[in-house]
């Protein structure tokens, strides 16, 4: 069934890129496909996290490089991902460590029809996470109480039913949202189930100082799910344990927007954008003053 086309207003919520895609020709379209491939590729990305609050700012900002694997399997291909490297400007380079060790400890089962089929090492992964925690030299010299506590973000970062569905949602943000589409260029089209609006906006090439418009540019905005409203009322609710007393916080507002660089057939993906905005208001002694956070991540993919 063709999507529902919707106004391009809609392209009006999404911030605009450094590239300029080549203006599409009348009623020009594209069909996505995803065809699945072994191999290796060599991924850079790169998380900012923004806050600002009462006129000062705050970033923090994360580095992950690691070679993302693809392998043949009777069910199509497992991704996985190894030698991961995490560099950050905060927190515990214990908890840094624990994630590259968490990523490299499972893999995502995919059929050719762009299916979740499986997640392989999944049941395994928080126990041998907290025994490779209790045998890291830094860890023994630590209180006790901080100690349990570590322990406790352990098995909370670790879950693995939080794993699986993270993994599931970039997994849809890149391949299940568009496999089986073909999108007129430049037009805007509305999915109710999950909720969001879409569009492959432009062909344009896969890399810099390519000539070739080999690629084209995907671009999606949508709502947050139940689930990822709860964890962002969380961590907001993190910020406002810091504020003043009798600081009043209101509703927050949050929008995500996605931004996708892939070939068509076979949507390999080259660069990828991820923002997610939220935003509330506070008062505080009779005055309102803004807190924003943004939450942006870039990724670009080198094959071997």
């Amino acid at each position: 069934m063709k999507p529902t086309i919707i106004l391009p207003a809609c392209a009006l919520l999404l911030t605009g890129c450094a590239t300029t895609p080549a203006a599409p020709a009348a009623e020009e379209t594209v069909e996505l496909r995803f065809r699945p491939e072994a191999g290796a590729t060599e991924v850079h990305s790169e998380r900012i996290r923004t806050i600002r609050a009462g006129g000062n700012e705050q970033v923090q900002r994360t580095t992950t490089r690691y070679t993302g694997t693809a392998l043949e399997v009777p069910e199509g291909v497992a991704y996985g991902a190894e030698n991961v490297r995490v560099e950050s400007d905060y927190g515990p380079p214990v908890l840094h460590e624990l994630g590259a060790q968490a990523a490299e400890r499972f893999q995502m089962v995919v059929s050719p029809d762009a299916e979740i089929v499986a997640f392989r090492g999944l049941d395994e992964l928080q126990a041998g996470l907290l025994a490779w925690f209790e045998e890291q030299p830094q860890v023994e010299g630590l209180p006790p109480q901080a100690r349990e506590q570590l322990r406790a973000v352990i098995e909370q970062v670790s879950d693995p039913e939080m794993l699986a569905t993270h993994a599931a949602s970039d997994f849809y943000l890149e391949v299940g949202a568009w496999h089986g589409k073909t999108l007129e260029l430049g037009r805007w089209y509305q999915s109710e189930d999950p909720a969001h609006a879409y569009a492959a906006t432009g062909r344009i090439p896969c890399t810099e100082g390519e000539e070739e418009a080999r690629c084209v540019r995907l671009e999606l905005t949508s709502a947050p799910s139940e689930a990822e409203l709860a964890q962002a009322r969380q961590m907001m609710a993190q910020l406002f344990a810091a504020l003043p007393a009798g600081a009043e916080p209101g509703p927050i507002e949050i929008q995500d927007r996605f931004e996708l660089v892939a070939e068509p057939d076979g949507l390999r993906p080259w660069r990828m954008r991820k923002v997610r905005t939220m935003e509330s208001e506070l008062t505080v002694q009779g005055e309102k003053q803004r807190i924003e956070v943004e939450d942006l991540r870039t990724t670009t993919f080198a094959r071997n």
